[in-house]
Formats: structure tokens, C-alpha cells, sequence
């Protein structure tokens, strides 16, 4: 036998029975100590109702889990008996705990970090509403003698509703047997008939009539007790009138639901929890409401992705979805605790917080160029150190965005990997122009001293980044593929001996308004003795940035002007000649806006794909460097 160790068992007494005596039995030997063993120290023993009996038992150190039964006697006659490892108080190993014999609730509970193992005997909950019921009863006797009537018949009924044991129920009877002769008359009992038939209407669910039973009742009761007990029954078939209809309103909502009618069905379902009155049925509709508000969360939630991934101009829907999705999920979550709305909840927050910090560093990117184009005419270091400002500024706001987007990709929604990639273009481009524009302010500096030669350029800022190509970056019909020099040369070609106002849609780096303000390639004599007023639109911020700064640079800039803008929104009437690089899905709308907008005599050079509806006057070229050229002949009157 190994060595032993030491425990103490508690049995506490809490019903207001005592137990009379204690039995132990199922010892093994082997298990525990000599003299301090279970069948030794509590053989016998008494425990009187409120108190506990403590002992202390030896284990043996290596046997296995020391089992040991107790029986107790109370004095009424009742009998629990339970069986227990004692050796869970030592190792934390499973009590095994077992009622084996039942009259009362017994359990046992280990205090952590002790070597108590206690057994905590109670009354079940019947036992303790019997025991209220017979408090009532006695209440309702005293009010009865003291001639309160109306209170004795309230007690009384509260006493009836909670009795479950015979000799309680027959006092209570005998109690209102008492009542009921303190009060007869012809008029109270009519009242009490018209009780009694609405009672058992009630038991047939029929309620509606019932209420009216009850209700005639009431108008001609006159003895406190009959009209306590008739308003009593009122509000029970009331509250199941309640209940009846919450249900059905319940039923239906979850038919809806399963429609796939969810909003209607969140309409029944609010409906429903205003009358139920069970608290089990109220916990039901919770439950179905918030699985409804989950789905519409989730579907609201999905709009908002995909409206975050489409045209630029569903912004502000996904902006919107976002936050019906993040109100629902929180109303889901106030209704019912579930760990995957609690997720998806976690994932709406993190994707609004991650937004607020996109759209405002969008906010600083855009005063940040503002800037840049104030600093491009000024040459004011000022301005470029207010514009780099502006940039940091949206740079430290990106990355707050990005942590917000590692967290939500952390919590397995690969949905952030697309905002996280836009980010991370974002803080790259800015990086750069953080870097250029440090450049420039040196530049400006150096200018002022008259270190750089006054012939050479003002600012050479240069802005090249990932997201002139990034996808991500660019959520319209145009993409932006620079054109070859074979091409550039082909539309000079094409431009040959025209004058007058040039627009590049979708102008992309600037090569061809560039090319065909000066003699960029030293081709053609003519275009250099006829320079253009050269316009570009383009979408994309960088690239506009791109190519303001590279007209600047080249000395360009009074001749060039270069839109941010949607080419759709963009009026094109007020230009001479037009070129288009454009995707063979968009060339029958850009003829149609063409035909609408351009005044006559106008000259379209379109690039990659011609136009499909027009003939050409000519074209330049071969394969994909051919260029196509027509002739608008509307009778506009220019802008």
C-alpha cells in the first residue's frame, strides 16, 4: 500500500428536514487509511436542517479513484442516497457523481485549488414551490380571520397554483371551504358559474369566449373573493390569448422565412414579441428573429462586397451596405449570443473601420494634388512641403486601413485580400510621390540659388507607381496599355497638317498629347510648324499626375492641359481633332457619343479598333499599329 494523503468531505444540509442518520457503504478497503475511511467517520452521524457535517478521510496515494455510497434518512421518512470518487478531491480526477436514490436535489461541488470535495443537499424546485404554497396557505387563513377577504382569496390562489403534494392541496381546500362560506350569495354564485364555464373554455383553448365568460362574471360579482379569483382567470386566458396568437404570428414568420420573404417576416416576428407573454415562447422568437437577421446581415453584407468591387459609382451603396449589415448583425447579437454572428459581426466592423481610414486618406490624396497642381505653377517649396504634408498624412491613414484588413484576412474572409491589395498599391504610389515630390522641394531650393541652370527644367517630379496598371486602381472600361512608338508615330502620321484643338481620350501617360504639341520624334516638319492646343482626359489619378508633371517637365505645361474625369461625362464638341485608344466592346458607344457631341469637320483617329459603323478616309499602318481615320461631318456649332 502506498502512503496516504488527506481530504475533507462536507455534507451540507440545506432543506429544513434533518437527516436523522447516515450509511455508508461500498468502501473498499484498499482505497483509503486505516482509521479516517468514510464508513468510520460518518457512520451514523446526524445533520441537522441549515447545517453541514465535515470529516476527514485518508486516501490511499496510488489507488484509483476511492469510491464510496452514503445513504441518509431524514426525519419525514425521505431517503437520498448518492455514490462519489473520493480521490477527484486530490487529483481534480471526475467525481463520477451518481443520485442514486432520489428524494431530494443532490450534487457535489469541488472548490478549486482545495482538498474539499462537498455534497450540497436542497429541495428540488417542486419540493420548494410546495413549501411557498403551504407559507401562503397560512397567510390566506390569517387575512381570512382578520375578515380581508380580497387578500386571503388572492393568497389562496397563489397557494393553489404551486401546491403538488396531497396533504398541502387538501389544507388549501379546507382554507377556501372557509372562504366560500364567508361569502355565499345567489348573485356571487351566478359569478362563480360563469367562472367556472369560462374555465373550462379555457381548457379548450377557446379563449375568445372565455374572455367574455370572465367578463359577464366580473359585472355582477360583488364578494371580493369571487371577484379576485374571476379577474385572475381573466388575465390567465388573456396571457394565453397572447401566447395563442404570438405562435401563430410566430409560425408565420417562419414560413415566410423559409420564402425567402425575410423582411416581412422580421414584420411578424416584432409582432409576436410584442404580445407573447411565455417567456419559453418569447426565447423561441428571439431566436428565429435574430437567424433572419443573420441571413439579411449576410446578404446585405455580400451586396456590399460586391458593390465595393464593381463601378466607382456604387461607393456609396457599398458604403450603405456596410452599415445595414453591421446594424443587423448587432441587432442579431442583442437577440441571441452566437459565435458566427458575433464573427461576421467582427468582420462588418473591421471592414467599416479599414473603409473610414481608405476614404479618408482618398480625402487627403485628393488635397494633397490639389496642392501638387498649386505647387507645379507657383514653384513654391511651401507648397510642395504643404502637398508632401497632405501626402504623409494619407499615407499614415492607409496604413491604419491596412491593419484593419490583415485582421479581417487573419479571421478567414479572403474577401480582404482585395481591399488589402489596394492598400498596399495605395502606400506604394504615395511612397513614391513622397519621394519625388522631397526631390522637388530640393529642386525648387536649388533653383532659387541659381544652382540649376535657368534653361533646364522647373520641376522634375516624375510619379511612377504600381497603380497606373493596378486593377484594383482602375474599376472602368478603359485599361491603360501605353502605346507603342510605332503607334504614336502612325497617329502623326494621321494628325499630318491638322491644326487647332486635340483631345486624347483616356490620355494614359501623355505620350500622344506630348508627341503632338512639340516634334517629339523629328519626323514630320509640318507638325512642328503647326502645333496643337493639346487636351487629355483620363480616369486615373497617377497617370493625370503622371503626365501634368511630365508636360512641366518638358517645358510643355502652357500648352497642355490634361482632365481628370469620366470620358462619358466629358464633352467632346469644342475639339478639332480626336484620338482614341480604345476596346473593341466600348467603339460603338464612343460613335455614338462622337456623332452627338462633335462638330463637323472634326478628324477621329482611333487606335487598336475602328469605329464599326463608319468608313474611314484612311488608315495608317498595319496589324495592331493601324490607325483608322474619319471625318464628322455634324452641322454643331462648336462650344
Amino acid at each position: 500500500m502506498g502512503s496516504t494523503v488527506s481530504i475533507i468531505v462536507r455534507i451540507r444540509n440545506l432543506t429544513n428536514q434533518d437527516i436523522t442518520a447516515t450509511t455508508v457503504y461500498d468502501v473498499d478497503s484498499f482505497d483509503f487509511g486505516a482509521t479516517l475511511r468514510p464508513d468510520r467517520v460518518f457512520a451514523g452521524a446526524a445533520i441537522p436542517s441549515g447545517s453541514c457535517l465535515e470529516r476527514t478521510i485518508e486516501l490511499n496515494s496510488i489507488a484509483s479513484n476511492c469510491p464510496f455510497a452514503v445513504k441518509m434518512s431524514f426525519r419525514n421518512g425521505a431517503t437520498d442516497a448518492f455514490k462519489v470518487n473520493a480521490k477527484c478531491a486530490y487529483d481534480g480526477t471526475d467525481p463520477n457523481f451518481r443520485h442514486l436514490v432520489k428524494s431530494h436535489h443532490v450534487f457535489c461541488k469541488k472548490s478549486a485549488g482545495s482538498r474539499i470535495l462537498e455534497i450540497v443537499v436542497q429541495h428540488t424546485e417542486a419540493q420548494m414551490r410546495n413549501q411557498r404554497a403551504e407559507q401562503l396557505n397560512r397567510e390566506g387563513d390569517a387575512l381570512l380571520a382578520a375578515g380581508r377577504y380580497h387578500e386571503a382569496s388572492i393568497k389562496l390562489l397563489e397557494a393553489a397554483q404551486k401546491a403538488n403534494q396531497d396533504d398541502t392541496k387538501a389544507a388549501i381546500r379546507r382554507t377556501r371551504l372557509q372562504l366560500d362560506g364567508a361569502k355565499g350569495s345567489d348573485v356571487d354564485k351566478r359569478a362563480e358559474g360563469l367562472n367556472d364555464e369560462g374555465m373550462q373554455l379555457l381548457k379548450e383553448n377557446k379563449y375568445q369566449r372565455a374572455i367574455g365568460k370572465f367578463d359577464e362574471g366580473l359585472k355582477i360579482a360583488k364578494n371580493v373573493y369571487t371577484v379576485s379569483l374571476i379577474e385572475y382567470n381573466l388575465r390567465t386566458v388573456r396571457d394565453a390569448k397572447a401566447n395563442q396568437d404570438a405562435k401563430k404570428l410566430n409560425q408565420e414568420g417562419l414560413l415566410l422565412k423559409k420564402n425567402n420573404q425575410n423582411e416581412t417576416a422580421l414584420q411578424k416576428f416584432d409582432e409576436a414579441l410584442r404580445i407573447a407573454i411565455d417567456p419559453t415562447l418569447v426565447n423561441s422568437i428571439k431566436i428565429n428573429k435574430a437567424d433572419v437577421l443573420n441571413i439579411e446581415g449576410r446578404t446585405a453584407l455580400e451586396s456590399a462586397w460586391s458593390a465595393e468591387t464593381s463601378l466607382p459609382d456604387r461607393t456609396e451603396e457599398a458604403i450603405h451596405q456596410f452599415a445595414k449589415a453591421k446594424f443587423l448583425f448587432e441587432q442579431a447579437e442583442s437577440l441571441r449570443h452566437n459565435p458566427e454572428c458575433r464573427n461576421d459581426l467582427d468582420i462588418v466592423n473591421i471592414k467599416v473601420e479599414g473603409n473610414k481610414f481608405f476614404n479618408a486618406a482618398l480625402q487627403l490624396e485628393s488635397e494633397g494634388s490639389s496642392l501638387v497642381d498649386k505647387s507645379v505653377k507657383s514653384e513654391s517649396s511651401a507648397d510642395c512641403k504643404m502637398a508632401r504634408e497632405k501626402y504623409q498624412e494619407a499615407w499614415n491613414n492607409y496604413k491604419e486601413a491596412k491593419k484593419k484588413f490583415e485582421e479581417g484576412l487573419k479571421k478567414g474572409d479572403v474577401k480582404f485580400e482585395l481591399s488589402l491589395t489596394a492598400t498596399n498599391e495605395a502606400l506604394h504610389g504615395i511612397q513614391n510621390v513622397l519621394n519625388e515630390l522631397e526631390k522637388a522641394e530640393l529642386e525648387i531650393a536649388l533653383k532659387r540659388a541659381d544652382v540649376v541652370n535657368k534653361r533646364g527644367a522647373a520641376i522634375g517630379i516624375t510619379v511612377i507607381c504600381a497603380s497606373f496598371v493596378s486593377p484594383a486602381f482602375r474599376k472602368f472600361c478603359l485599361p491603360y496599355i501605353p502605346a507603342t512608338k510605332t503607334q504614336i508615330d502612325n497617329v502623326l502620321i494621321a494628325l499630318a497638317g491638322r491644326q487647332g484643338r486635340l483631345l486624347d481620350v483616356g490620355s494614359g501617360d501623355g505620350r500622344i498629347v506630348l508627341g503632338s504639341t512639340v516634334d517629339a520624334f523629328n519626323i514630320f516638319t509640318k507638325m512642328a510648324k503647326n502645333h496643337f492646343e493639346a487636351h487629355g482626359v483620363e480616369l486615373n489619378f497617377w497617370l493625370v499626375m503622371y503626365s501634368r508633371l511630365n508636360a512641366l517637365t518638358k517645358g510643355l505645361g502652357h500648352k497642355t492641359e490634361f482632365h481628370r474625369g469620366d470620358l462619358w461625362k466629358f464633352h467632346v464638341g469644342r475639339y478639332d481633332n480626336i484620338v482614341i485608344f480604345g476596346v473593341e466592346q466600348m467603339m460603338a458607344d464612343l460613335e455614338r457619343k462622337f456623332e452627338l457631341e462633335c462638330k463637323s469637320n472634326c478628324h477621329v483617329v482611333a487606335c487598336r479598333f475602328p469605329l464599326p459603323n463608319k468608313t474611314p478616309i484612311r488608315t495608317v499602318g498595319h496589324g495592331v499599329d493601324t490607325v483608322w481615320v474619319y471625318i464628322l461631318n455634324n452641322h454643331r456649332e462648336p462650344l
